[in-house]
């Protein structure tokens, strides 16, 4: 068969036809890919941009919460303990839940056969009434027995469901107690507007389901059929429980130094998480491993920052508070190494060639970490073959 366009003679299609519908236009082609060529970028772009915005949105509260934590108590407080408790409380509360509802993961995993599962799982037939009259009169007693108890389960079920709604309410008051007592500052109030509008919808969540179980409650009478609507209510508050587990540990690290840290190292690792190259989240990362005296590993991720951005603002800040470091232990050779790294990723490669000698005349043990590495950021600064992601401790 040719591969030649057909001639248009041959045809019932005039040379116009041809042009229109069979001959390809390429201006028009390369138009249409430089669009769309354009639609990947703009999404491409919006969407590092988005990430990169919820990067710093974490690394700002998580700067807020290390902040504060140099002005509350370096001991665990009862206001802690208490926040902690709740949290402990929510996550009971919402295996309750899903225990009830026969889930078997999360509410958005819940479809119509489960829910059709959770009504029914408990529905006794009632027979009708000619049936009742052709059984014996001992299962016509153990039907009934069976169905007196059913309606038994789900009236207990409903004011359960009732005590449930009161209790989470309660709570959520007490955290708001808390909270006024807390006083956090105007930092805080990104977070604080996310936790309002959270509160709002836990607390509406709630009431409906503490007014759907009374409404069936008192229209149930001898159903033994737990109502649609409850289920519904129910449905809406696995995914909200979660989210207050959250905020009550938010409001757990404002209390003491302790839960500060090690909230504010989950909410830096899930900044990095998010933007890897976040300079940043790396620097206050650094300030948490500081407070653990892990002088190693926040040296490590105060380089980094610098790695991420050399033209970091805190770059300046991070050299010198790493020059103090070796001027205080001037035999210690990962001090001198975190220097080197920082100069060099800061680009001034003599006085970084000058820290990574030094380390190799401290480090008499050849297997030496520190030396390994000072070996291959020399090699890389000699311009040698190194793999660059290899010249970081891990």
């Amino acid at each position: 068969m040719s591969s030649e366009n057909p001639d248009p003679r041959e045809s019932l299609l005039t040379t116009e036809d041809y042009v229109k519908y069979i001959r390809v236009d390429f201006k028009w082609t390369l138009a249409m890919f430089g669009v769309i060529f354009l639609i990947l970028s703009a999404l491409l772009f919006w969407f590092g941009r988005s990430m990169r915005r919820h990067s710093n949105m974490r690394v700002a509260e998580a700067t807020y919460i290390l902040d504060r934590a140099d002005t509350v108590s370096a001991e665990i407080t009862p206001t802690t303990l208490e926040l902690e408790e709740m949290v402990v409380e929510v996550a009971q509360e919402r295996d309750w839940l899903f225990e009830q509802m026969s889930m078997d993961g999360r509410a958005e995993e819940i479809d119509a056969e489960l829910e059709q599962r959770f009504l029914d799982q408990s529905f006794h037939f009632e027979l009708p009434d000619d049936w009742r009259e052709q059984i014996p009169p001992q299962l016509q007693e153990w039907h009934d027995g069976e169905l007196d108890q059913r309606r038994a389960e789900v009236a207990a079920l409903y004011s359960e469901l009732v005590n449930f709604a009161e209790r989470n309410l309660e709570r959520q008051q007490r955290a708001d107690e808390l909270l006024e007592e807390l006083d956090p500052g105007e930092e805080f109030s990104e977070t604080l507007d996310r936790y309002e509008a959270h509160r709002s919808n836990y607390i509406a969540a709630l009431e409906q389901l503490k007014s759907q179980a009374e409404t069936a409650a008192a229209d149930a009478g001898e159903e033994p059929r737990l109502a649609s609507s409850v289920y519904d209510a129910m449905l809406e508050l696995p995914n909200l429980l979660n989210r207050t587990q959250l905020q009550y540990r938010r409001l757990s690290a404002l209390t003491s130094a302790p839960p500060a840290y090690f909230y504010a190292e989950r909410y830096l690792r899930d900044a990095l998480r998010i933007d890897p190259r976040n300079p940043e989240a790396k620097y206050q990362l650094g300030r948490v491993y500081d407070y653990l005296d892990l002088d190693e590993v926040s040296g490590e991720h105060y380089a980094r920052a610098i790695k991420a951005d050399p033209g970091y603002e805190r770059a300046g800040e991070i050299i010198e508070m790493f020059e103090q470091r070796v001027e205080e232990s001037p035999e210690d050779s990962r001090a001198s190494y975190d220097l080197a790294f920082a100069l060099h990723e800061y680009g001034e490669e003599d006085r970084a060639r000058e820290q990574l000698y030094k380390v190799l005349n401290l480090e008499e043990d050849r297997h030496s970490m520190v030396k390994v590495l000072a070996e291959k950021r020399l090699g890389y600064i000699r311009g040698e073959a190194t793999m660059y992601n290899q010249l970081t401790y891990y």
